[in-house]
């Protein structure tokens, strides 16, 4: 009976022994597991602050486009005035030398 208790005990310790090294194991496995995840979290947050960082700076790009391109409009509707403004002045002299050469023609004839 005492060899048969010892035995039990025996099969006892070894299952107890057996569980706890697959709890070992599991914890383990857990413990790799968070920092597999702790691991994939930073390299998210990392990918995450660098596509913040290209979207801020295509965003400054944007903006400094939209300055230089309204800043170019100005310039050309500048432009376009003073042409406009010359085209008139040139139209008003030629008027001038017009009549003038029909004085002087008349004046000759």
């Amino acid at each position: 009976n005492i060899q048969k208790a010892i035995a039990e005990a025996d099969l006892e310790f070894l299952e107890v022994e057996r569980l706890r090294n697959s709890i070992k194991k599991l914890t383990a496995t857990q413990e790799k597991s968070a920092e597999d995840l702790k691991s994939k979290e930073y390299m998210h947050e990392k990918s995450i602050a660098s596509l913040e960082d290209e979207i801020s700076e295509t965003l400054a790009a944007i903006t400094e486009m939209e300055e230089t391109v309204a800043e170019f409009k100005d310039n050309c509707a500048k432009r376009e005035e003073k042409v406009a403004i010359e085209i008139e002045t040139a139209k008003k002299h030629s008027d001038h030398v017009r009549i003038a050469f029909e004085m002087l023609r008349r004046e000759h004839m």
